[in-house]
């Protein structure tokens, strides 16, 4: 039997939400997808605040679920600034820092297409033609090219390189 809840937060209309999963929360949202009340507070944090008995006014609220719009109080936790900085980086979640690959919710390529895109460049096809084919701008390109973007990728191609000379002038790697 499904059960509800009517919930009413810091004057913000009062919603009905099922005892289920996730209690997304319906009104007001920010860019990220975190609710905000009628007063502009984190609609999490109100109803963790609310319903949690020890809530530490210095601490984060964080999420287990991982899903900004939550607001049920068993998908809710307290941590540190620290460990709410580690908890988006683990999920992928840091807006503005440096995300490699996939990581990175703005990526366009995978890394076996970055790894293809700069053997097109080293033998010698342009970044035009390359951006052309796949669809996005010279720019990208070219800063895959310079390494101003995916280089931690580079440090591969540099070793392998490192590897293949040596060898060929006889010295075990």
């Amino acid at each position: 039997m499904l059960r509800s809840a009517r919930i009413e937060l810091d004057g913000a209309e009062g919603k009905e939400y099922l005892m289920t999963e996730c209690w997304e929360w319906e009104g007001q949202r920010d860019y990220e997808g975190y609710g905000r009340t009628g007063k502009n507070k984190l609609a999490h944090r109100e109803m963790y605040k609310t319903f949690v008995a020890r809530f530490n006014e210095s601490l984060c609220v964080l999420h287990k679920c991982d899903n900004p719009p939550c607001i049920r109080p068993s998908h809710l936790y307290q941590g540190s600034q620290k460990d709410n900085a580690e908890d988006r980086q683990v999920r992928g979640r840091n807006r503005g820092a440096l995300q490699p690959c996939e990581l990175n919710r703005n990526a366009r390529f995978t890394k076996k297409q970055v790894n293809e895109i700069r053997s097109q460049l080293t033998a010698g096809k342009s970044a035009y033609k390359i951006a052309k084919e796949i669809g996005c701008s010279k720019r990208t390109i070219s800063m895959i090219r310079d390494s101003k973007t995916w280089r931690h990728l580079m440090v591969n191609v540099v070793d392998d390189h490192i590897v293949g000379v040596a060898e060929q002038v006889g010295v075990k790697v």
